[in-house]
Formats: structure tokens, sequence, C-alpha cells
């Protein structure tokens, strides 16, 4: 994949501490194209109601 190094770099860290809103960050040194592909995925996410699906599993 001719994108994989721009990847690579990339860590998820996730833990359970208690009901509070998630927050991502990443490093400032990622690429400006890996930033805006990551801003578009998380609209779309908002937008097709993926984030309250996922939400509403939780609460379960």
């Amino acid at each position: 994949m001719a994108n994989e190094d721009a990847y690579s770099n990339i860590v998820y860290s996730g833990y359970s501490y208690s009901n509070t809103d998630v927050y991502f960050g990443v490093s400032k040194k990622l690429p400006t194209s890996v930033v805006a592909k990551l801003k578009e995925a998380n609209k779309i996410l908002l937008e097709d109601g993926t984030y309250d699906k996922i939400l509403n599993e939780w609460r379960k």
C-alpha cells in the first residue's frame, strides 16, 4: 500500500475510567493529508450515526 508508511506510527490506546466523553489525539508529526482523512472519517461517523450506535451498545 502506497500510504502505509503514513499510518505506521499511529497508536491506539484505550481504557475505561468512567462514562465520559471520548477524545482522540494525534501527533503534530502526522502529515496534513492523514489529518484531513481522519477529519473526514470523523465527519462521516457523526453524520451516519455510527457514534450513536456504539454509545447505545455500551449503555446496554
